[in-house]
C-alpha cells in the first residue's frame, strides 16, 4: 500500500472581539503536545471484527441492521485496526462495555473528510464562534463548520461542546449539574488573600479542544493490514492572550496557573469514560485518525464508494447564531491593614488583591498521519486470525477468537 504525500489545508478564523463566547481553531501555531494515555486500556489483540462491504451492501439494500443499534458500527466501539481482503476493507478491535457505540454518520464524515469527497469535505474539521461586524459580541454571534458538513451530527456535537466548555469555563452551570470547577474557582481555590503583598491579576485566555498525539511509533503496517498502537486522544489547550483596549489580540504567552489547571481537569475527563459525550469526541478524533490512516495506507475509493457517494447521512439543526456567554468580573479585597499613630498623623497601609478574568474557547479536531508514524512488519498472522474467523462471506459483523 502506498501513501499519500498530505492533506489539503484551512487556515481557521480567528476572532480579535472581547467576548467569552470565541471559538478559534489554530492552524498556525504548533502546540506542545502530551503523550495521551487512553482509558480504558488500548488492547490491540481484536476480539471483534465488521466487514464494510457487508455494511454497505446491508444499507444500500436496506437490509435489517445487525444487532440492537441501528445507525452504530455493530458489535465494535473501540477499532484497533484495518486489513484489505480484495474489494473488501475489514475493521477489528473490540467493544468495551463503559464506551459508546461508534455513530455510523461520523464514521462516514471522517471518511468523506479524509478522502475530499466534495467542497463540503477540504479541510481539517473544526468550528469556529465569531462576532458578527456591526452586531454587539455578547449578544449574537456567528458559527461556522469547516471540513465536515453544517448540518451533520458531528457539526452538531462539536459546536455544542464547545459552546458548554464556554459555559463551564465561566462558571455557569449545564443541564446536568456542575461536572468540573470553573477557571474562576481555581483562581481563587487558596482564597484571594493566599498570596502576600499586593497582588493584581487582569487575565484572557483562550481554551481550545486539539487532538492529543501520541509518541511514535503510533501504527505498524505492512502491505494489507495495519494497526493502531497508541491512538489519538483529545486535549483542552489554552494560552493567555494580551488584548488592546479594543479587545484586538496583541500576542500571547503561557497560562496562567488556575486557567491551565482547568484545561488540564478538562483534558483529565477527555482521557476516561465518565462523561458520554466527551468520549463521544474523543470517537470522532479516533474515527477521523483511522480514516486518514486507511486513505495514507492505500485503501482506495473503490472499496468504499457507497459510504463515500451514497451513504445519507442524519440531517440535523446547527445553529447559524448562537447568544454570547459573558462574564467579565473583576473586584478587589482588602487583605490585611496596617494602622500607626504618632504625635502628629494617622498612617494607613493596606495589602490588596484585585482580579479581572475574561474567558473564551475553540475546537479544532487536526489529525496527522506521516511515514515515521508506522513501522513496517509482518501481520500476515494478525490477518488470518480476523479472516478465519468469519463465519461466511456475507456476515457482517463476528467474534474473534
Amino acid at each position: 500500500m502506498d501513501g499519500i504525500s498530505g492533506f489539503s489545508r484551512r487556515d481557521f478564523l480567528y476572532a480579535g472581539s472581547l467576548t467569552l463566547l470565541l471559538s478559534a481553531c489554530k492552524r498556525h501555531r504548533k502546540p506542545v503536545i502530551t503523550a495521551a494515555v487512553p482509558t480504558p486500556p488500548w488492547d490491540t489483540r481484536p476480539a471483534a471484527a465488521i466487514s464494510l462491504a457487508a455494511i454497505q451492501d446491508h444499507v444500500g439494500k436496506k437490509k435489517k441492521w445487525p444487532g440492537s443499534q441501528e445507525g452504530t458500527l455493530p458489535g465494535i466501539n473501540q477499532i484497533t485496526g484495518f486489513l484489505v481482503d480484495g474489494a473488501d476493507v475489514v475493521l477489528f478491535g473490540r467493544q468495551v462495555n463503559s464506551l459508546p457505540a461508534i455513530e455510523m454518520d461520523a464514521f462516514v464524515v471522517a471518511l468523506r473528510n479524509a478522502f475530499g469527497a466534495g467542497e463540503a469535505y477540504q479541510g481539517d474539521p473544526g468550528c469556529s464562534i465569531d462576532p458578527i461586524p456591526g452586531e454587539d459580541p455578547f449578544r449574537i454571534q456567528k458559527v461556522s463548520v469547516f471540513g465536515v458538513p453544517k448540518d451533520c451530527v458531528m457539526a452538531a456535537r462539536h459546536v455544542a461542546l464547545d459552546y458548554e466548555l464556554k459555559r463551564v469555563g465561566a462558571g455557569i452551570q449545564g443541564e446536568d449539574g456542575k461536572i468540573l470547577p470553573s477557571a474562576f474557582e481555581l483562581e481563587n481555590q487558596g482564597g484571594p488573600c493566599e498570596s502576600s503583598g499586593n497582588h493584581s491579576i487582569s487575565m484572557a485566555h483562550r481554551y481550545w479542544f486539539y487532538s492529543r498525539t501520541p509518541e511514535r511509533p503510533r501504527f505498524e503496517r505492512d502491505q494489507q493490514t495495519a494497526t493502531v498502537l497508541r491512538p489519538v486522544g483529545v486535549q483542552l489547550l489554552t494560552e493567555q492572550e494580551f488584548l488592546d483596549k479594543r479587545g484586538q489580540r496583541t500576542g500571547a504567552t503561557q497560562a496562567d496557573p488556575a486557567a491551565q489547571k482547568f484545561a488540564d481537569a478538562v483534558t483529565e475527563l477527555l482521557g476516561s469514560d465518565r462523561v458520554a459525550r466527551f468520549a463521544q469526541m474523543v470517537h470522532d478524533f479516533r474515527v477521523i485518525e483511522l480514516a486518514r490512516l486507511m486513505r495514507f495506507c492505500g485503501v482506495t475509493q473503490e472499496n468504499l464508494s457507497f459510504l463515500l457517494s451514497n451513504f445519507e447521512l442524519k440531517r440535523v439543526e446547527v445553529p447559524a447564531m448562537v447568544g454570547g456567554v459573558q462574564r467579565d468580573e473583576q473586584g478587589k479585597t482588602v487583605c490585611k491593614t496596617t494602622v500607626t499613630q504618632t504625635a502628629t498623623e494617622i498612617k494607613y497601609e493596606e495589602s490588596s488583591s484585585e482580579y479581572k478574568y475574561e474567558y473564551r474557547g475553540g475546537v479544532e479536531a487536526k489529525v496527522e498521519v506521516a511515514e515515521a508514524d508506522a513501522t513496517r512488519t509482518d501481520l500476515d498472522p494478525l490477518r488470518r486470525q480476523v479472516l478465519d474467523a468469519r463465519p461466511s462471506p456475507d456476515t457482517v459483523a463476528w467474534q474473534v477468537a
